[in-house]
């Protein structure tokens, strides 16, 4: 489901707008039952930016880093 990521953003983006702290989205990659994970975790700044995303159904690190001073931090293409 490629909507999937767009909709995960905009629901991460919506709850970091409006309590004003950065998100960190962690995620599971891989199958659970009927379940599957694609991964995928990222990070957004408190303004809603991107600024971390790992690989879809594929193992990945993210590293980044974050001013923790005003919750701000160098964006990234997603």
């Amino acid at each position: 489901m490629l909507e999937k990521r767009f909709i995960r953003m905009e629901l991460l983006q919506g709850k970091d707008r409006r309590n004003k702290l950065p998100i960190f989205y962690v995620n599971m990659l891989g199958g659970q039952d009927e379940l599957v994970f694609d991964g995928q975790s990222l990070a957004v700044d408190r303004n809603g930016d991107l600024i971390a995303l790992g690989k879809q159904f594929e193992g990945d690190l993210i590293i980044t880093d974050i001013d923790l001073r005003d919750g701000t931090a160098k964006k990234v293409e997603p």
